[in-house]
């Protein structure tokens, strides 16, 4: 329910602009363990497709989906996987769903909304200059100060030789994105990550 009142406020300002039967698009992004996220198998919401139990729940979806939005939830993102190449996909997916669903060069209002780790993949995403008319992110939950565990195990050493833990699982999974998660790597990454002053960015929990 706090979702959805989020959403709402910041979907006003763009409510008057209806374009192509819709008030505008919401493009949700998960986050670490995007994929993993365990449960029944259940057909997408979204694109009826067969997955495993979705990150965002049908009701958030569908209560999207009734106010008149276009809605899609982000895929192939890796697990664990560094905010620049998981924003790169993110970059990617959204550019081809928007042009696929309104056509090139629309002006369909965009509201971008990525839940924890899926807020700085959305950031990243947004620094590559897009051609989108995005007027919104919306970071939920994402841990702006860094996450405690990943300093604990990276920073603090409470697993000895942390970096060489994570170079030695990345031979099997890619988990390079647990180091961006460090307080002083999210530090770096706001730092260097330049948004367009014309969205607005919302931090919430």
């Amino acid at each position: 329910m706090f979702l959805l009142t989020l959403l709402s406020l910041a979907l006003t300002s763009i409510s008057s602009a209806q374009v192509s039967g819709y008030k505008g698009a919401v493009i949700l992004v998960p986050g670490t363990v995007n994929s993993y996220v365990p449960g029944s198998i259940s057909r997408s919401d979204v694109d009826h497709r067969w997955e495993l139990t979705p990150y965002f729940s049908g009701a958030i979806l569908e209560a999207i989906r009734n106010k008149g939005y276009a809605i899609y939830v982000v895929r192939g993102l890796s697990p664990f996987g560094e905010f620049e190449s998981n924003g790169d996909v993110v970059f990617r997916e959204m550019t081809k769903w928007y042009d696929d669903t309104f056509g090139e060069g629309a002006q369909v209002p965009v509201t971008l909304l990525g839940h924890s780790a899926g807020g700085f993949y959305s950031l990243h995403a947004m620094s590559l200059n897009p051609h989108l008319p995005v007027k919104n992110v919306i970071l939920f939950s994402s841990p702006l100060n860094g996450a405690d565990l990943a300093n604990y195990v990276l920073d603090h050493r409470l697993i000895e030789k942390g970096g060489d833990l994570i170079e030695g699982l990345s031979k099997f999974i890619d988990v390079r994105g647990l180091v961006g998660l460090t307080s002083r790597h999210v530090e770096a990454f706001l730092a260097r990550t330049k948004i367009a002053k014309k969205i607005r960015i919302f931090s919430v929990a």
